[in-house]
C-alpha cells in the first residue's frame, strides 16, 4: 500500500508477507532523481530499522540502497526492458 503520510509529509509505503512480516518506508523526494527514506522492518517479532535510498540513473534504470541498523546491506538495480510479444502457434 502506499500513500501520502500528512502528519509525517512524506510518502507511506507499507508491504506484508506470506510469513507475518512487515515494513513501512517514509520517503521524502530529495530530487527528481534521489529519494531519502527510512526503513522499518518487522519478522519473527524484531524490528530492524535502516535508511533507504532510490536513486533514478535514467529513465529506465533505479537503484535501491539500504543500510540497516544490524550492519546489512543490500542494493537492487531494477531497469525496464522492453516487451517482447508472444508469438502464435500459426507463427
Amino acid at each position: 500500500m502506499i500513500g501520502w503520510n500528512a502528519a509525517k509529509r512524506c510518502i507511506e509505503d507499507r508491504g506484508f508477507d506470506a510469513s507475518g512480516g512487515n515494513g513501512v518506508l517514509y520517503w521524502k523526494i530529495d530530487s527528481p532523481t534521489l529519494w531519502k527514506g527510512e526503513s522499518i522492518d518487522v519478522a519473527d517479532g524484531k524490528t530492524v530499522t535502516g535508511k533507504v535510498f532510490l536513486v533514478r540513473k535514467s529513465p529506465s534504470e533505479f537503484v535501491f540502497e539500504a543500510e540497516y541498523e544490524n550492519g546489512d546491506v543490500s542494493r537492487s538495480v531494477m531497469r525496464k526492458v522492453k516487451r517482447e510479444r508472444k508469438k502464435t502457434a500459426k507463427e
